[in-house]
């Protein structure tokens, strides 16, 4: 929601907040009906509108014809859950005779607010017995030395704003 609070020495005859996408096209804008006093506040919330980066402004207009601007903020709109997956490398779900396991994992969010973390996690039957963190893509583990038994293993991204997606859990 954005609020605009203006105060004048003649009577305010109106306020217009305007909302620009990334290439200053302007996507939406709302204007008060004749204030008639000289203090008013136009209140909007925007709605509807896809990922990405926002500017906003508001110009309010007295009846002796003057006007002024604010400056332009920047807003950016994330709804969207970075992707996260396996690349073919990865060890498959499955029995396997060797004491290794190798992933290789990829994440992106390019349409949202960017990619924070990966986190990568092997279990064994009973307990977490590793837990990798890195900041950029893609991220290769190696894990090796491992005694037989069964493992799990699966990774998480979050975004700068904490959506966050999941691979699925591979039983190896």
């Amino acid at each position: 929601p954005i609020n605009v609070t203006a105060v004048d020495n003649a009577i305010i005859d109106k306020i217009v907040i305007s909302l620009y996408n990334s290439t200053n096209d302007l996507v939406n804008s709302s204007t008060s009906a004749f204030i008639g006093s000289n203090s008013s506040s136009h209140y909007i919330n925007f709605t509807g509108h896809a990922d990405g980066v926002y500017t906003f402004n508001a110009t309010v207009n007295d009846t002796a014809g003057n006007s002024n601007s604010t400056s332009s903020r920047s807003i950016r709109i994330d709804t969207t859950k970075p992707l996260v997956d396996f690349e073919s490398a990865t060890t498959a779900t499955g029995n396997f005779s060797r004491t290794w396991i190798f992933a290789n994992i990829t994440a992106s969010d390019t349409n949202g607010s960017g990619l924070s973390t990966i986190t990568v996690r092997l279990y064994n039957a009973t307990a977490l017995i590793n837990t990798t963190v890195s900041s950029s893509s893609p991220v290769t583990l190696n894990y090796t030395g491992l005694t037989d038994g069964r493992y799990f293993l699966n990774a998480t991204a979050n975004d700068t704003v904490n959506h966050v997606n999941n691979t699925t859990t591979r039983s190896i």
